[in-house]
């Protein structure tokens, strides 16, 4: 994502509020956001000329692309960035507890092998297992698009979008 792409997808707007926003104490943390995942810092540069001081931005220690959801929220895709996240859950449900045995934890294997075969062969049958998702994300994920889309068109101000994205936090 472009330097431009940071600024029209609103995290130059968002952490500008947040700098003119933010509690004494929490002032490093925002300095220290910004730097890793938005703007990135600047380094100087040593010239032959002792007397002037060249800086130079590098780019974030995590791009962009690498962690922002906006795209795949308004597109209704998923926005973890974790792709094995779902499976390692489901896969310590099958499990039962922290430290299986050996034979446990193979018997585990077996079961998880052929749910994941029962489901490629469905999907070459032309009938893709139906990926199950519990109202309250639906519901989640609508909210966060309609947030993102009011901010969009400029019916909602950066102090509102926030604040509506930070009353749809949840931890579960």
């Amino acid at each position: 994502m472009s330097y431009d792409r940071v600024f029209l997808c609103g995290l130059k707007p968002g952490m500008t509020f947040l700098r003119s926003d933010v509690p004494e104490g929490l002032q490093p943390l925002i300095d220290y956001f910004d730097a890793t995942y938005v703007t990135g810092t600047y380094r100087s540069i040593r010239r032959q000329a002792p007397a002037r001081t060249i800086l130079r931005r590098t780019p974030p220690l995590y791009p962009v692309d690498t962690w922002n959801v906006h795209d795949a929220t308004m597109s209704g895709e998923a926005r973890t960035n974790n792709l094995c996240e779902s499976w390692n859950s489901g896969f310590a449900r099958s499990v039962g507890h922290t430290h299986p045995s050996v034979w446990v934890l193979i018997g585990a294997l077996r079961t998880d092998a052929a749910l994941a075969e029962t489901d490629i062969l469905a999907t070459a049958r032309g009938q893709p297992p139906k990926k199950r998702l519990q109202r309250a994300t639906i519901s989640l994920q609508k909210r966060l698009r309609q947030i993102c889309a009011d901010r969009q068109t400029g019916k909602a101000t950066v102090a509102g979008t926030l604040d509506a994205a930070a009353h749809t936090i949840r931890f579960a």
